[in-house]
């Protein structure tokens, strides 16, 4: 997806499902020209790393994706290996939400989704949701993660979010040439 803004796209469906496209795309660009090194860096004092982001990521795709078919859902393993590196990583992010899309292109919106006695929710809580529910609670779930993402690239090179996506998708000249322009702008404010 290029882009910074969801524009509307159709329906409901397919806007809520843009916006958890967009959300998901922020962890590519946050990923973008790290060694594989780099992706395991602790700059923080959390443990959360780039790489364990990415993983992560995948794992709540693949579990929702489960929730929403109503199958057994299991707490999957986000310790990243040797063998996770940020092209496996995000590959299997791709394949895990073309699933998730199915699954919820097939039980629609307002489609009931059953909450697994595992999920610690509170026990006086509903016993299901709708798939908008999912769908909204996974966007919050990308965008906390993505502020995580944000400030670890930060503290590993200092690029920050419109940066790295300008240098994904190509427009990178043109990103130096806005910034160029609000400095001038600011400069200009200033005198």
């Amino acid at each position: 997806m290029k882009g910074a803004m969801v524009t509307t796209v159709g329906d409901e469906l397919e806007t809520t499902l843009a916006y958890v496209r967009q959300q998901r795309e922020t962890f590519r660009y946050i990923a973008h020209g790290l060694s594989e090194e780099e992706l395991r860096l602790k700059p923080t004092k959390s443990d959360i790393t780039i790489a364990w982001l990415l993983k992560h990521v995948g794992n709540v795709i693949r579990n929702w994706t489960a929730i929403i078919e109503g199958a057994s859902v299991e707490m999957l393993d986000d310790t990243v290996t040797d063998e996770d590196t940020v092209e496996s990583l995000l590959a299997g992010q791709e394949s895990v939400a073309a699933d998730l899309e199915k699954a919820v292109r097939e039980k629609g919106l307002d489609g009931a989704v059953e909450i697994p006695a595992q999920i610690p929710w509170p026990e006086d809580g509903p016993s299901s949701w709708n798939v908008r529910w999912v769908l909204n609670h996974l966007v919050q779930e990308f965008a906390r993660h993505a502020g995580h993402g944000d400030i670890i690239r930060e503290s590993i090179d200092g690029k920050t979010m419109y940066e790295l996506q300008s240098l994904a998708e190509g427009w990178h000249d043109k990103y130096l040439a806005i910034l160029a322009q609000y400095e001038a702008q600011a400069e200009e404010r200033h005198k």
